[in-house]
């Protein structure tokens, strides 16, 4: 433009040519509006006049904005002076006069307040005014001579920079520094301006902010959001879309997009978020592209549409269900050999472009894209961590300006996406080599500001808990606080109430905690207290109901008083509880309902008191036909059903230790905390149902198989010798060392007679072969290599050998006969199977293997025996396990017999 102005491309071809190539680049709605400002902007630059009549349309002031709409008046007055046309009329200076103010550039734009003087500088009487409005103007000069089109961007890079930092986990006082900030700039009507000197909120700032707010502490920032929100609401256009500035003026695909992803931070707008949707889908081109927006590149609008509709394609129409599909294929096909991007099709790769890619690509399975934009977006970096890139921002479009700033923020919000995809001890590095292992990751809607996606965060979110003040209650009621919860507990304790309040002085940070004496069999008093918690926070995010009545006796001895309050209080105040917070979760938007179940309601054996077992059982079926009733809801449902647990009054007061079980003895009990953080991590993934440990379905299947020979092992053994009540009782790998096991005489324990003797038994041997090598890797797992199934009754390993044909290592739980050597003896029985097991064909591949027994995990040589050897082995083997001979017999061949020795 400045070439064509001082002559060296002169005509009107040239000035065509320019002209074109401005205003292609600007949305269709304000094209007319646009052709005449440039030509204004020629006029100004001392150009001559090649002013054709305007589009009727270009100087129609009644559905413009202020700022459009003052542009407008200044560009007509221009154009028409150079054309010779009447002067500027009355209301037209009236309104243009209204801008200017001694020292005050109005609104901030510097650009409109040089057009105003232009207008006004032939107009009689206005000496002054222009006089005051170019003093006011040069206080903005640059050093270099230039002036800036606008007096800053402050409150845009501030809301740009916090939402980037969030997502790179910076620390949290710099977060509610910020978050701080925003809420003193806020305009009285709830939307925010790009600049603190401007009146007129616009879109962009808006959501922008509502989303920092919302992921940085939804509570604290309650009513700053509320009232963007009702703003950002009312700006909503006929059509379902969203302007940038002012309600009636046009809807843009950018800013819809931008809207829908602050509507879906609180739920609470379905309709205007499928409307909004809508209009996405219809401004969609068939490249998968939309409209310009307020950015040089056509990633941005992309980008945003793309995280507007990730999070809606399963609940919205298949129009609106394909659109990200088109995003993703045009982003594809636009990565440069380099791995970056331009701003258009064809352009060189500049970083704020790639940035906007990558947080697409970083919602992708395959990993290489991601990775090469990766490298190439760092490369520019500055030593002081600044990103170099190209002038981005158009403002007012299509005029292009540079905020250095922005560069930064984007680079950072996108490595903020990618690296919530990657485990931290993955994250990829430039130069280094890497793998698409390395990248590849579940896809899942990003939270930005959880650094450690592992670990489960319920920021802000209220959390009520029924008897929450003692044993898992309490450890619940802590592991909740710490993922940043509002707590709210009740107990009809007051002593168990008084301690946990005192317990809580010693919790790091300041757990946000409310304690609350309440009787969940007392409907009423129930009721209230969820109504109060409800008041004070205007909504529930989730509901644990861990109260429970403990005592365990006989039918005979059990009054039918005690057993209609354990009903009472695990099951009624269940029903009681969800009927009264369900309805204030669907209005809220959503939430979680967790049920404490127990093992106890699914397995039924001797032990449990008949009427703990049925309360239990109730809660596992109310939850299960809730979960079915809820379903396709954004109301979740979990079911938490623990197994043996130690350290708590249940044990400590209500069950004496001997009323277990003696096969409770040889299964990991599990504790308080993990339990919790079980349910915490169930809760921030809506997993439906918890069994801790989780070698329990198991049992579970072996339960509904056999039933009574499930009965029956419960109660081989007769009572439990450990102490439940002790917070770490002595684990079975902590005893004695077993000792070596050689041809001499030796004496088994009764359970280990009695499997013996039910080892002959095929039946057993079915179902068994189904359970056993589950349980026993899941114990072996949860017991890092210290256990397997009855480690301490008969002699076991857990067997780790090299696929023959994967290459990859394969680990069987084997019993074996110890040597005095310190060698193993195994066989292939495979349970009295014909076939023979694919470890046995590992070994003959690969002698060498790997054995782990009480948490040790030595290498090992596999020698198959045969002649002699074997015999002598067999001799031992089935004085081990008499039920060698007849899984011999029912397998039909030779089994084989393995010397691991150690390598």
């Amino acid at each position: 433009m400045a070439a064509t102005v001082l002559g060296r491309s002169t005509g009107h071809p040239a000035r065509h040519q320019v002209l074109e190539g401005i205003v292609s680049r600007v949305p269709d709605f304000t094209g007319p509006r646009k052709r005449d400002l440039v030509h204004a902007l020629f006029t100004m630059l001392g150009a001559a006049s090649a002013y054709d009549d305007p589009s009727p349309h270009a100087f129609d002031v009644s559905a413009l904005h202020p700022w459009a709409a003052v542009q407008a008046v200044a560009v007509k007055a221009i154009l028409g002076r150079a054309a010779g046309r009447a002067p500027t009329g009355r209301d037209d200076v009236t309104l243009l006069v209204s801008t200017q103010r001694p020292g005050t550039v109005w609104e901030g734009n510097l650009f409109i307040h040089l057009s105003v003087l232009h207008a006004l500088v032939d107009v009689p009487g206005m000496e002054s005014v222009v006089d005051a409005g170019l003093r006011t103007a040069l206080t903005h000069q640059r050093e270099d001579g230039g002036l800036p089109f606008v007096t800053d961007t402050d409150t845009w890079c501030t809301v740009t920079a916090g939402l980037a930092l969030g997502s790179a986990g910076a620390p949290r006082e710099v977060l509610h520094r910020i978050a701080r900030h925003l809420v003193h700039v806020q305009h009285a009507h709830g939307g925010w301006s790009y600049t603190g000197q401007a009146r007129l909120p616009d879109t962009d700032c808006s959501t922008v902010a509502i989303e920092f707010l919302h992921h940085l502490d939804p509570d604290a920032y309650r009513d700053p959001i509320r009232r963007a929100l009702n703003a950002l609401v009312a700006v909503r256009g006929a059509d379902g879309g969203f302007p940038t500035y002012g309600s009636g003026t046009p809807s843009e695909a950018c800013m819809t997009a931008a809207a829908i992803s602050a509507l879906s931070t609180q739920g609470r707008h379905p309709h205007l978020i499928q409307a909004a949707l809508r209009l996405l889908a219809d401004r969609q081109m068939p490249d998968g592209s939309f409209p310009p927006g307020w950015s040089s590149s056509r990633l941005h609008t992309l980008f945003r549409a793309y995280l507007a509709t990730r999070a809606h394609r399963r609940r919205s129409p298949p129009a609106v269900h394909d659109m990200s599909s088109p995003i993703v294929g045009l982003v594809q096909s636009a990565q440069n050999e380099a791995g970056g991007f331009g701003q258009q099709s064809g352009a060189p790769s500049d970083a704020i472009s790639t940035a906007y890619a990558l947080i697409i690509l970083a919602g992708q399975l395959a990993p290489a894209p991601a990775a090469r934009a990766t490298c190439c977006l760092l490369a520019p970096q500055r030593p002081d961590g600044s990103i170099i890139s190209v002038p981005d921002m158009v403002g007012p479009r299509p005029f292009p300006y540079h905020v250095p700033l922005l560069a930064d923020a984007f680079t950072l919000l996108a490595l903020g996406h990618l690296t919530h995809r990657i485990p931290p001890s993955r994250v990829v590095r430039p130069g280094r080599r890497h793998s698409g292992a390395q990248l590849r990751r579940k896809d899942s809607p990003i939270n930005p500001f959880r650094s450690k996606p592992a670990s489960p965060s319920l920021p802000g979110r209220v959390c009520l808990v029924t008897g929450g003040a003692a044993g898992i209650g309490w450890a619940l009621t802590r592991a909740l606080a710490a993922a940043a919860a509002h707590v709210y507990v009740c107990d009809n304790s007051q002593a168990s109430l008084d301690r946990a309040a005192a317990d809580l002085t010693q919790l790091p940070g300041t757990p946000s905690v409310t304690f609350a004496h309440v009787d969940v069999t007392d409907r009423t008093a129930l009721e209230e207290w969820i109504v109060k918690v409800h008041t004070e926070h205007g909504r529930i995010d989730v509901l644990v109901h861990n109260a429970a009545y403990i005592h365990w006796a006989d039918v005979e001895e059990m009054t039918t008083e005690q057993a209609q309050l354990s009903m009472r209080t695990a099951y009624d105040a269940l029903v009681c509880s969800v009927k009264a917070v369900l309805p204030l979760m669907r209005a809220g938007g959503g939430g979680q309902i967790v049920a404490m179940g127990s093992a106890a309601g699914r397995i039924f054996v001797k032990g449990p008191s008949a009427a703990y077992a049925a309360a239990k059982a109730a809660v596992e079926a109310y939850t299960e036909m809730l979960r079915m009733e809820l379903a396709g809801s954004n109301i979740g449902v979990t079911l938490v059903r623990p197994a043996t647990v130690v350290g708590t009054d249940f044990f400590k007061v209500h069950v004496p230790s001997a009323r277990m079980p003696r096969i409770a003895d040889f299964l990991p009990p599990t504790t308080p905390e993990k339990v919790a953080a079980a349910t915490v991590e169930a809760i921030s993934s809506r997993r439906p149902a918890v069994d801790i440990p989780g070698y329990l379905p198991s049992f579970y299947r072996a339960y509904a198989m056999a039933p009574e020979l499930t009965r029956r092992a419960a109660a081989t053994g007769g009572n439990a010798r450990r102490d439940y009540a002790a917070g770490h009782p002595a684990d079975v790998s902590t005893a004695q060392p077993e000792p070596i096991r050689t041809s001499g005489i030796h004496r088994d324990g009764l359970i280990a007679r009695a499997l013996k003797k039910a080892g002959g038994n095929a039946h057993f041997v079915h179902v068994m072969s189904h359970i056993a090598p589950g349980v026993d890797r899941a114990a072996h797992r949860l017991s890092g290599g210290r256990m397997l199934l009855m480690p301490a009754t008969l002699p076991s390993l857990m067997l780790t050998t090299i696929g023959r044909r994967s290459g990859q290592p394969r680990q069987t739980p084997l019993l074996c006969h110890l040597e005095a050597d310190g060698s193993h003896l195994v066989v292939d029985t495979n349970f009295g199977r014909p076939s023979i097991p694919a470890w046995s064909h590992n070994l003959i591949a690969t002698p060498r293997a790997s054995v782990t027994r009480r948490g040790s995990t030595l290498p090992v040589t596999a020698t198959l025996l045969d002649g002699t050897a074997r015999a002598a082995a067999w001799e031992h083997l089935v004085e081990v396990w008499p039920a060698y001979v007849s899984f011999a017999q029912r397998s039909g061949r030779r089994l084989r017999i393995f010397r691991l020795t150690p390598a």
